[in-house]
């Protein structure tokens, strides 16, 4: 017989909220291998004592102007895979293009465009919630973070090949979604 008391225990409930571009640069980038990375997944190991309710995948499309692109096509690969996952979200924004002075490491001091995507400014509109920040441990940004007051620890990436997607990811209508060959180890 159940303990009487188990039904009421209540685990915290958890939203996750990925910046993509951010998190390609400083954890994907030079590992292809952890691209097809099953985000559900892996957070919800990552945060197995809560239930984790939402997946919020924030990106922008890139090379949009581009007619063709690799680069964009196995973007477009890796955000279906995700539209399969239940808890998981993707929402698309838009790079802004901005002018900035280069002042260091430039040498002319011409003016440069910069692409920058929309930056959230979550403490402002959730100073209520406890928003841990996971940040990759060689991420400078971690000391940000903490400056301005939010918790800030690093994101764990020691298992992070156990939770990629299958080679294949099957939609709901049945057809699959094939991991890019460039995202295999050793290639």
């Amino acid at each position: 017989m159940k303990n009487a008391n188990s039904a009421l225990v209540k685990h915290a409930r958890c939203c996750v909220y990925i910046d993509g571009f951010n998190c390609y640069f400083r954890v994907f980038r030079h590992r292809p291998e952890w691209k097809w990375l099953n985000i559900q997944s892996f957070y919800e190991n990552l945060r197995s004592s809560e239930d984790v309710i939402s997946i919020r995948y924030f990106t922008a499309i890139v090379e949009p102007k581009k007619p063709f692109s690799e680069t964009r096509n196995r973007q477009m690969l890796y955000l279906n895979a995700l539209r399969t996952l239940s808890k998981v979200s993707v929402i698309l924004g838009k790079y802004q293009d901005r002018e900035v002075r280069c002042l260091a490491h430039c040498g002319d001091g011409v003016q440069r465009t910069r692409r920058e995507k929309d930056r959230r400014e979550y403490r402002r509109l959730f100073d209520p919630v406890y928003i841990p920040t996971l940040a990759p441990p060689q991420e400078r940004g971690t000391s940000f973070y903490k400056s301005i007051g939010v918790a800030c620890r690093d994101l764990p990436l020691g298992d992070i090949h156990m939770h990629l997607f299958p080679e294949m990811v099957q939609r709901p209508d049945g057809s699959n979604i094939q991991r890019p060959a460039s995202w295999v180890a050793g290639r």
